[in-house]
């Protein structure tokens, strides 16, 4: 006959801590089973059997199951996104900066472009702070070119707003205003080959940007 298996009081299984041993049990099939009364580490007081501590089948009163259902349905309620092209964004983001494998991650990774904490590991946080990607047109957008992805540095975009926004853009300044060549020729109503055009045959900006179109230049 095996030793008696001695329990004392402040043995810990898992979050559990035995108080003392109580009234055994008996199984339907007639085998007298021992228990044990324990504390868990959330207040609360559990019956055990005793085997079950020691071969790790239980290891909390079931505030640990229960943890991670609510863990698990917080993923859901967030993580029935993971199909989506939000989900799918967010993913590429990281892997242009992170993984040596992607075509992007030299032009990335050297210019020291990284992804902040927050959103490194959580894809709620960065849903929380972009929000879903308004229209299948949108994508996400640095505001400063040579920034990290941040909060406070990232928008959702169309391609005509990431087009200019790019680094090889030509950003013209007139009283005091910058825009990118493209967003000037649109607002003075001349195609973006026009106003370079006007710019290569040594207009001055600020005329090549106020002067109408079909107007030669005065001097």
């Amino acid at each position: 006959m095996g030793r008696k298996v001695v329990v004392a009081p402040g043995d810990r299984y898992g979050r559990l801590t035995v108080i003392c041993e109580v009234e055994r049990h008996r199984s339907p099939c007639g085998h007298i089973e021992r228990q044990v009364l324990c504390k868990c580490e959330c207040g609360n007081k559990k019956v055990v059997r005793l085997n079950s501590l020691r071969f790790g089948r239980t290891l909390s009163c079931g505030c640990l199951a229960n943890e991670a259902t609510a863990a698990r349905n917080r993923r859901n309620a967030t993580h029935g996104m993971s199909r989506t092209a939000t989900h799918n964004i967010w993913h590429s983001m990281k892997q242009r900066c992170n993984s040596v494998r992607h075509y992007a991650y030299p032009e990335y990774v050297g210019r020291g472009i990284k992804v902040c904490d927050r959103w490194q590991n959580s894809f709620e946080n960065f849903l929380e702070d972009m929000g879903g990607r308004p229209t299948p047109s949108h994508s996400i957008d640095r505001i400063d070119n040579d920034g990290n992805y941040t909060p406070e540095n990232c928008r959702w975009a169309t391609p005509k707003q990431q087009g200019r926004n790019k680094r090889n853009n030509i950003l013209l300044t007139c009283q005091s205003e910058t825009l990118c060549l493209t967003e000037w020729a649109e607002r003075i109503g001349i195609t973006p080959v026009g106003l370079s055009a006007r710019l290569d045959r040594g207009w001055p900006v600020e005329e090549a940007l106020t002067t109408p179109v079909g107007k030669r230049r005065t001097a």
